[in-house]
């Protein structure tokens, strides 16, 4: 089964600061045993790395924007295509309220 976990950098004048702070951290973190892994990001359209990321919080408008930081941890199988559908389809699920599943 999958894992999918929501929440968002809280607003004020460092959330640029700690946007970012998450995506290296979500990058970055170590494995299970303690080794060094380096993860893969995604966006609507694949794999990205941690430099555009960073472009699209320094481009985002400063006011009224929340970053948001997704965690999603499919099966071993799946994990590709989980992954790449769901950054697809979160865009057009923005305005809807999240459900549990």
């Amino acid at each position: 089964m999958a894992i999918f976990k929501a929440n968002y950098v809280k607003r004020g004048r460092d959330a640029t600061k700690r946007a970012k702070a998450s995506i290296r951290y979500i990058q970055n973190r170590r494995g299970k045993d303690g080794e060094k892994i380096s993860r893969t990001l995604f966006n609507q359209k694949g794999a990205m790395d941690r430099y555009e990321a960073y472009s699209i919080i320094d481009d985002a408008p400063k006011k009224g924007t929340y970053f948001y930081r997704f965690i999603i941890a499919p099966t071993p199988n799946a994990k590709t295509t989980t992954t790449i559908w769901t950054c697809a389809t979160l865009p057009h699920r923005q305005y809807l309220p999240l459900r549990n599943a």
